[in-house]
């Protein structure tokens, strides 16, 4: 929803298909980015960001995700 609320698309795949697959049809749906939210990710306050080429970029906070994505979309956008 914080996504969702500055203007970035967002959807969530709460299906009972394991990680691996989710990635994969991430991937073939060629999604730029995709959030991994898992118990490590809730315990540390922090979410996993992966790009579809770059592959994992790490984890950060919500608002950085958010202020990264707003950039990469306002630069591509220019």
């Amino acid at each position: 929803n914080q996504l969702k609320s500055v203007g970035i698309r967002a959807d969530l795949d709460n299906s009972r298909d394991g990680l691996g697959k989710k990635v994969r049809n991430a991937k073939i749906e060629k999604l730029p980015y995709w959030i991994v939210i898992g118990a490590k990710e809730i315990e540390s306050k922090k979410i996993a960001l992966e790009h579809r080429e770059k592959g994992q970029l790490g984890q950060m906070t919500v608002e950085e995700t958010t202020e990264k994505l707003q950039k990469e979309i306002k630069e591509k956008t220019l």
